[in-house]
């Protein structure tokens, strides 16, 4: 079973803001997330594709 991860704890690891990771959702960049209660979840195998992602849109550094 893969590690579930609030966006919160996601935003930590990648060491960026959680609307940081909320855009590119919002945007259709990642398929809407699924929801554990009112939570939404990342899976953690995906921070690779999201950190990609974030720093291809400007919200991270490239090379961080």
């Amino acid at each position: 079973m893969p590690e579930l991860l609030t966006m919160g704890q996601a935003a930590q690891r990648l060491h960026c803001q959680v609307w940081h990771i909320r855009r590119l959702y919002e945007r259709g960049i990642l398929p809407e997330p699924p929801r554990f209660g009112r939570y939404r979840t990342v899976r953690s195998a995906d921070l690779a594709e999201i950190e990609r992602l974030l720093c291809e849109h400007g919200y991270l550094p490239a090379g961080e």
